[in-house]
């Protein structure tokens, strides 16, 4: 689901982790049904999510339904 490389770091027994950005957003009920992406029950939180992996900009894009 979470995107990233792994290279060596600077030091001995050192990594470095470069990943996608997130970017979380709130959609409406009716915005969340037709947003695209995969459903997660379970992500940082208790309500159902929609993930979208933008490879062009290199982001992972969180849809959660906003509290009406």
């Amino acid at each position: 689901m979470l995107k990233g490389k792994v290279f060596d770091g600077l030091h001995k027994r050192s990594l470095v982790l470069w990943g996608y950005r997130m970017d979380w957003q709130s959609l409406t009920a009716e915005e969340w049904n037709t947003a695209e992406g995969k459903i997660h029950f379970s992500f940082l939180g208790n309500t159902p999510v929609k993930i979208w992996t933008d490879h062009k900009r290199h982001t992972l894009v969180i849809y959660k339904k906003s509290n009406p």
